[in-house]
């Protein structure tokens, strides 16, 4: 093999092992992105109570209502069935305000009932299809209104 082939092929070779190089970076931080993305939307539910196969979340979140200027800031809750049978959840679904906690106390008029099929989920959204699952917790349109500071989850009962 003459030198120039040996040079040639050496370079070949170099060029090979960048682009591989260069494939496996890149594809693993496009990994690594849609990870943090899948990751970062998981983040928003915070666990608020799990027991007997049965897991409460809830989170809050910005949806524009109509013709607002600014989104309504709205609570929402998410029960989850792990259980092989139906299960019948209530609790009190109360908002914690500096002021004082909104609809905390049992019996209130945020004491919910909801039948969960087994093996599934139910969970409140921007749409409000599941309605008793959502409180608006602020309207940024309207001057004042007091401090919300949590998302309060309370006499919970699990049939």
């Amino acid at each position: 093999m003459s030198s120039r082939e040996y040079t040639d092929l050496n370079i070949t070779m170099k060029a090979k092992t960048f682009i591989i190089f260069v494939t496996l970076l890149v594809s693993t931080i496009f990994s690594n992105s849609s990870f943090a993305q899948t990751n970062e939307a998981m983040k928003d539910w915070e666990i608020i109570h799990q027991e007997s196969g049965i897991t409460l979340y809830a989170k809050k979140e910005n949806c524009k209502i109509g013709n607002s200027k600014l989104p309504n800031v709205y609570a929402f809750v998410k029960i989850v069935n792990d259980n092989t049978v139906d299960k019948t959840v209530n609790f009190t679904f109360g908002l914690q305000y500096e002021e004082e906690c909104n609809g905390c106390s049992a019996g209130s008029e945020f004491s919910i009932k909801q039948i969960v099929p087994s093996n599934s989920s139910i969970e409140a959204d921007c749409s409000f299809e599941n309605s008793d699952l959502s409180r608006i917790i602020s309207n940024p349109n309207l001057k004042g209104g007091w401090n919300f500071q949590a998302i309060k989850i309370t006499n919970i009962l699990i049939d």
